[in-house]
């Protein structure tokens, strides 16, 4: 288990590494996710006219769908008797 001091250490070295933002990948107007003809999902950014400034590729595949369960029946509600007060 790292110590106190090696996590503030870290966090202080991985706080003062350059983090690559937008403006460096283009500038993008619009983000767009499509798939291309060969099947790939991609990250597409786009230009005010619409053509492509970069590709960044998704991965696939990476989770299962989500299970498939059953509804949980409602119990139904109380019936009311005449002269009861609620």
């Amino acid at each position: 288990m790292p110590s106190r001091r090696h996590f503030l250490a870290g966090l202080a070295a991985a706080s003062s590494l350059p983090a690559m933002g937008w403006a460096a990948a283009g500038s993008p107007v619009y983000l767009a996710a499509a798939r291309d003809p060969s099947g790939a999902y991609a990250l597409f950014g786009l230009d005010g006219t619409g053509h492509d400034i970069f590709r960044i590729p998704l991965p696939t595949g990476a989770m299962p769908p989500p299970p498939i369960l059953p509804r949980p029946r409602r119990s139904p509600l109380p019936a009311v008797r005449a002269g009861s007060r609620w």
